[in-house]
This record gives structure tokens, C-alpha cells and sequence, in this order.
């Protein structure tokens, strides 16, 4: 969990050092969406993937909740153990 939210902030840092507008941000958190997160840009239309507003939204609901909190953890678990 933390990983997302150091990768939030590490974003925001990067747009506001670049000043990037909102079309840049979106086309850069496109770019750096991988696995189940890169999955979005296909499981939804274009309505929702070309808005930077509607995109982290979906993100935040599928990515933030204490569900994917508890599967992380999990995997960190098994990986530890592996």
C-alpha cells in the first residue's frame, strides 16, 4: 500500500517539476499503467480512459480500498515466505 501512494506522490511531484498540463498527465499515467492497472485502458471506453479526472477515479475504486490493501499485504506475506 504504500508503494501506490509513494507512486502517487512521486507522480504529482514529476507533473508540478514539469508543469504539465492535464493531457500531458494523462498521457504519462497512461503510459506508466502496468499488469492489472494497464488492464483499465481496456476493460473501459474511451469515455472514461481519455479523462484524467474519470481515470484515477476508476483506478482509486478498483486500486484503493482496504480489499486490494488486504490482497497486497497477502502478497507481501507470500512473498516473504517464499
Amino acid at each position: 500500500m504504500m508503494d501506490r501512494h509513494r507512486s502517487k506522490t512521486q507522480f504529482r511531484n514529476c507533473a508540478g517539476y514539469n508543469r504539465w498540463m492535464k493531457r500531458e498527465e494523462l498521457a504519462y499515467l497512461q503510459g506508466a499503467l502496468e499488469k492489472e492497472a494497464g488492464q483499465v485502458l481496456w476493460d473501459y471506453g474511451t469515455e472514461v480512459t481519455d479523462s484524467l479526472k474519470k481515470l484515477t477515479a476508476i483506478l482509486k475504486d478498483c486500486f484503493g480500498g482496504t480489499n486490494m490493501a488486504e490482497k497486497y499485504q497477502i502478497e507481501e506475506k507470500a512473498e516473504t515466505v517464499m
